[in-house]
């Protein structure tokens, strides 16, 4: 699936509250050159993901200054990370496309369970008490 460019402040919005996987989002000016650099690593990893459980997006700040500026982006490209309908971190700069791949499988991994929560059904171990 190709990159997603994102406009305008509520598109984004939309997308990162509706969708249920791990949203990548390149913050980008078309005049910076850094940004072209890593443009066509976006588009690889783009191809390379699952679109149902990733989504790329591109957002120009030049077009979308009050998303911007609510991400508080000072320097271009700034890629955000997010899942559970929220940003996790954000990153400075092109890095190269394993970065971004670590970052997507990081946050596509669940988070592993506590041992109370593995507990079998009905049952409560020392652990699961010194963890309530």
């Amino acid at each position: 699936m190709a990159v997603q460019y994102v406009n305008t402040k509520a598109e984004f919005d939309n997308i990162l509250s509706t969708f249920d996987g791990v949203v990548l989002a390149d913050f980008f000016a078309t005049w910076c050159g850094p940004c072209k650099m890593l443009s066509p690593i976006l588009d690889e990893l783009a191809e390379e993901v699952d679109p149902t459980k990733v989504k790329i997006l591109k957002i120009d700040i030049d077009e979308a200054q009050e998303l911007a500026q609510e991400y508080g982006v000072m320097s271009v490209p700034t890629v955000f990370v997010g899942t559970n309908h929220e940003i996790k971190e954000g990153f400075l700069g092109a890095n190269p496309k394993i970065f971004y791949k670590e970052k997507i499988e990081q946050y596509s991994t669940p988070a592993p369970k506590t041992a109370c929560e593995s507990a079998s059904e009905g049952t409560c171990n020392s652990a699961c008490e010194s963890e309530n």
